[in-house]
């Protein structure tokens, strides 16, 4: 049996989010990373006017490796509680 996910961006805060999945409800941190030098996908294509920019100098691949990534994560999910 799997459970259903919702997200819902706050009002008020728009860099905020919800996500229940369950019956449980958590409050999310919406950052959006992007990548100058990514090769592939237009760097302008990556933003999104209700997440925090977050630029990683890296190339498309190598975001699922890069440290600065994994830190910013961190941070969102510190933040989110």
């Amino acid at each position: 049996m799997s459970a259903e996910a919702t997200v819902t961006r706050s009002p008020v805060a728009p860099l905020w989010g919800e996500l229940r999945c369950g019956g449980e409800l958590a409050r999310l941190r919406a950052d959006g990373e992007l990548s100058r030098s990514d090769g592939i996908v237009d760097w302008r294509a990556c933003l999104d006017p209700h997440a925090q920019p977050v630029e990683i100098d890296s190339s498309h691949i190598g975001m699922a490796v890069h440290p600065r990534v994994y830190r910013v994560l961190e941070r969102a999910l510190d933040a989110s509680g």
